[in-house]
């Protein structure tokens, strides 16, 4: 990931894979600059079958969760990187962490309130809450230790902080 909050999500999400990192920097880059008002706050939220979770060192305060059935199983984070007034910068990072690679993957996610996804990068979305991505051509292997990542902006209640929903999918136990 190329933006400064985001930076402290990458010890709790391993490392991702180049040509994820590269694809998304772009796009991070950009919605990152619409928002220089912002706070530079970085939440991570991931929900855990078996009641792990993990904190982010950070200068920014942050709180994470992953996705997973147990420590050999893949990994599943979403992480809000930026918001502001009316919306945010979010991601999801899939990390195989098997010894095997992973063809294809599909996550879900929902949002109790009103945030909304406005558009993404690097996976293909659909729905409008819940919602349902698929790989894209370029990032549907995921080789053993490795981490793809898409991305995504959203709106939110003014004053409410941008959700974290839980990501589930097979991919994610």
């Amino acid at each position: 990931s190329s933006s400064s909050s985001s930076s402290s999500s990458s010890s709790s999400s391993s490392s991702s894979s180049s040509s994820s990192r590269s694809s998304s920097s772009s796009s991070s880059s950009s919605s990152s600059s619409k928002s220089s008002s912002s706070s530079s706050r970085t939440r991570i939220s991931s929900s855990s079958s078996s009641s792990r979770s993990s904190s982010i060192s950070s200068s920014s305060p942050s709180s994470s969760s992953s996705s997973s059935a147990s420590g050999t199983a893949n990994s599943c984070t979403y992480v809000v990187l930026n918001e502001w007034a009316t919306g945010f910068n979010a991601a999801i990072y899939i990390k195989n962490n098997r010894t095997t690679a992973v063809n294809g993957w599909s996550v879900n996610w929902a949002y109790t309130g009103s945030d909304r996804v406005t558009s993404f990068w690097s996976a293909k979305i659909t729905g409008s809450n819940p919602y349902s991505a698929i790989n894209e051509t370029y990032n549907g292997n995921i080789a053993p230790g490795q981490t793809v990542q898409f991305g995504f902006l959203g709106t939110k209640t003014r004053g409410v902080a941008a959700q974290v929903p839980k990501v589930t999918g097979a991919i994610c136990n």
